[in-house]
């Protein structure tokens, strides 16, 4: 008699364990964090802004269209070693526009990055290396960035790209 409840208590207690667990995957999945937004954003960004082979000059005008989305208005760009100076949403599309009428392939990739959260509550801050293989050549083109993103709404847009250079 003292096993009594013993099944109908591990079967309760058993469904509830797993509706648990199932409820917080869920809320991580509706509700993800900063870091995983920001992830999920520049692995976006990083597809947008991979040229395919043969893609048609009206694809290449909606991709640039779509890639200045991930940028706030006001976006700067200090890259090194290239004469272009971004101001502006409108000067980033058509640095993308110049930089696809010379490439018949790109393929982009964003790797170690790195999401710091200052703790003043300032936009994140972002360092990682992209890495470019243009035109279906073996030998890629790297570079470190250093992106500074800030929240608007519920999205993370990136208003400020610095090159970085090996000291830093």
């Amino acid at each position: 008699m003292a096993y009594r409840w013993k099944g109908p208590v591990l079967k309760r207690g058993l469904f509830w364990g797993i509706s648990c667990a199932l409820l917080l995957w869920l809320g991580l999945k509706l509700w993800p964090n900063d870091e995983r937004l920001i992830r999920k954003q520049l692995a976006a960004l990083a597809q947008t802004a991979s040229i395919r082979p043969k893609e048609s000059a009206l694809a290449r005008l909606a991709n640039a269209n779509k890639l200045v989305e991930f940028f706030t208005p006001d976006v700067t760009a200090q890259i090194e070693g290239t004469d272009i100076a971004v101001n502006d949403r409108k000067d980033l599309r058509e640095a993308v526009l110049a930089a696809q009428a010379n490439l018949h392939q790109a393929d982009i990739h964003l790797v170690d990055i790195h999401i710091r959260f200052p703790p003043e509550k300032s936009p994140a801050i972002v360092y990682l290396t992209a890495v470019a293989h243009l035109d279906g050549q073996t030998n890629a083109f790297a570079g470190d960035l250093k992106l500074t993103l800030k929240k608007v709404e519920r999205q993370w847009l990136i208003f400020r790209v610095e090159s970085l250079s090996l000291g830093e």
